[in-house]
C-alpha cells in the first residue's frame, strides 16, 4: 500500500475542504437539485471552476487513468439489486470528482493531454488519487466509513505470454478466483480493451527506467448470501461489495504489448495493489439527493452529463449464463 506524503495529505485536505463547502450548500435541499450558493458566499481557496474540473474529467474519457465497472448478478438485475445501482453511480461520482480535485489541487495548470508527456503525468496522477480517495483512513473521512477496507494485499504478476493471450491472462489474474460467467469476462475484456486502446494512441513516454504504467480499475460487485428463514425476509440476500485494483504496468512490459506481433513472446511484468470492502449503500441511499446535488453543483452539470463524464459501466450476464 502506497502511502500519501505530507505534500500529499495537505492537497488531499484541500479537496476536501473544498468538496465539503459544495456538501455544505446543497446540505438540506429537499428537491435534490443543485442550488447556486448564496451571494457573496466565498468558495475555499484555489477552488477549481465548473469549467477547469469538467475538463479534468473530461480528459480522463480520453486519457483514462481510472475505469470503473459494476456486475450485476442476473440479466435483468433482480429488484434488490437494481435498486442498489443509482446509489453506487452516486457513489462513485463522488469518488471521481474528489480524485479530479486532487489533480486539479496538485496541478493547477491544466494538463494539455495531446502532448504525450501531459498525457503521461495525467494518467498517472488521476490513478494515484483515485486510489488516496479509496484508501485515505482519516477518521473523519466519509469514503472510509462508508467502505471500510477490509484488506489490501500487493500482488506480483509476471508470466512469459503472447499479446494474443494478454487479455485472457491479465483477466484471470484479476478476476479468475470469482468465477465469472464467460459473457461477463468477454464483456470486461472489451471494456478493458477500450481503455487499452486509448492509452495506445496518446503514445506514453517514459522518463525514467523505473517508472510505470498505472491505472486504477474499481469493480463493484454483489456477493449472494442465505437470509435466516423468516416470514416476510427474501431467502436470498445481496451484500454490496468493492474490489480495487492499482495496476503498476513495468515499462518494458507496455512497450513490447504495443509493439509486438500477436505469436510473439514477450515477459509481461505488473505490481498491483487490491483493495476489499463492503460498502454500506444506506448512508448513499440516505443522502443520495444531496450527493448528486453536490458533484453536480461543483462540476456545473446537469444529471445526464454527469453520467456521461463519470462512465461507469455496467456489465450483466448474457441470457444464456444465468
Amino acid at each position: 500500500m502506497e502511502n500519501m506524503s505530507p505534500s500529499e495529505i495537505e492537497i488531499m485536505k484541500q479537496s476536501l475542504s473544498q468538496l465539503s463547502y459544495f456538501e455544505n450548500e446543497v446540505s438540506g435541499n429537499a428537491s435534490g437539485q443543485p442550488s447556486a450558493p448564496p451571494a457573496g458566499t466565498p468558495t475555499p481557496a484555489g477552488t477549481p471552476t465548473p469549467a477547469e474540473l469538467t475538463n479534468i474529467l473530461n480528459n480522463a474519457l480520453k486519457a483514462p487513468g481510472t475505469t470503473s465497472i459494476v456486475v450485476s448478478n442476473t440479466n435483468p438485475p433482480p429488484y434488490p439489486i437494481f435498486q442498489m445501482l443509482n446509489p453506487i453511480d452516486s457513489l462513485d461520482s463522488y469518488i471521481m470528482v474528489l480524485a479530479a480535485l486532487c489533480v486539479y489541487n496538485e496541478h493547477p495548470s491544466p494538463y494539455d493531454i495531446s502532448i504525450p508527456s501531459d498525457a503521461m503525468a495525467f494518467v498517472s496522477a488521476l490513478a494515484k488519487w483515485r486510489n488516496y480517495a479509496l484508501t485515505n483512513t482519516s477518521s473523519d473521512y466519509t469514503i472510509y466509513s462508508i467502505m471500510p477496507w477490509e484488506s489490501i494485499t500487493q500482488h506480483s504478476f509476471s508470466k512469459n505470454m503472447t499479446s494474443a493471450d494478454l487479455h485472457t491472462e491479465f483477466l484471470a489474474e484479476l478476476f479468475g478466483a470469482l468465477g465469472l460467467p464467460e459473457s461477463v469476462t468477454e464483456q470486461l475484456d472489451g471494456i478493458l480493451t477500450d481503455v487499452f486502446a486509448k492509452l495506445k494512441t496518446l503514445s506514453l513516454p517514459f522518463e525514467s527506467q523505473n517508472q510505470t504504467l498505472n491505472h486504477f480499475l474499481t469493480y463493484y460487485y454483489f456477493e449472494t448470501v442465505q437470509n435466516p428463514n423468516i416470514e416476510g425476509i427474501p431467502s436470498i440476500g445481496y451484500i454490496p461489495k468493492i474490489r480495487t485494483f492499482y495496476l503498476q504496468v513495468d515499462q518494458q512490459t507496455w512497450q513490447a504489448s504495443m509493439e509486438k506481433s500477436s505469436t510473439a513472446d514477450f515477459n509481461f511484468n505488473m505490481v498491483y495493489y487490491q483493495m476489499d470492502a463492503q460498502v454500506d449503500l444506506g448512508v448513499v441511499t440516505d443522502d443520495m439527493g444531496e450527493v448528486n446535488a453536490c458533484v453536480q453543483l461543483i462540476c456545473d452539470q446537469g444529471p445526464g452529463e454527469m453520467v456521461s463524464l463519470v462512465n461507469m459501466h455496467l456489465v450483466m450476464p448474457q441470457q444464456q449464463d444465468v
